[in-house]
């Protein structure tokens, strides 16, 4: 992975370096709106098919389907297809236009503190995730969690000295 010093620009190469190795389609980085209210997640960070890298703001409710049932839980998870996965059929909609297959669903956390989700959906060749991508992908989003969290105090120390 290449030198960056900008945090934004690190945690973007990392997600597209872990998605490549782990051969998904798509990801998606959630980061809660407010560090304290966990209701809001924003999406910052996309990787879809072509691998291109946006940077946009979606926001979702923390509360609900699997993105929910991970933050509630803390756990992270491996589905290798949610369509007959019996922990989700309650929770799929009849109005998606889109429906995942096989998909990892990771807590992003820093000293037990939640800042968001990390997923992976759809892997290459529509093979379904395995054990040995789903302990990759944790390994890595331990390191990106690490970097959002760098990200966010940066942040903050930045608006703390602007304010005074």
């Amino acid at each position: 992975m290449r030198n960056s010093s900008d945090p934004l620009e690190a945690i973007q190469n990392f997600q597209k370096k872990t998605s490549d190795f782990i051969r998904a389609t798509k990801s998606r980085i959630y980061i809660f709106e407010d560090r304290n209210v966990h209701e809001q997640l924003k999406l910052v960070f996309a990787i879809d098919k072509s691998h291109a890298s946006l940077q946009f703001t979606q926001n979702i409710d923390s509360n609900e389907g699997v993105v929910g049932y991970v933050i509630r839980s803390r756990t992270p998870i491996l589905v290798e297809d949610i369509r007959s996965d019996s922990r989700f059929r309650s929770i799929q909609s009849e109005k998606a236009t889109y429906r995942t297959g096989s998909c990892i669903i990771i807590p992003l956390q820093a000293n037990s503190h939640i800042m968001g989700v990390l997923t992976f959906a759809d892997k290459r060749n529509d093979d379904s995730f395995n054990d040995g991508d789903f302990k990759t992908a944790l390994e890595l989003s331990a390191v990106l969690g690490l970097l959002i969290a760098n990200n966010q105090m940066k942040e903050l120390i930045t608006a703390q000295s602007i304010a005074s």
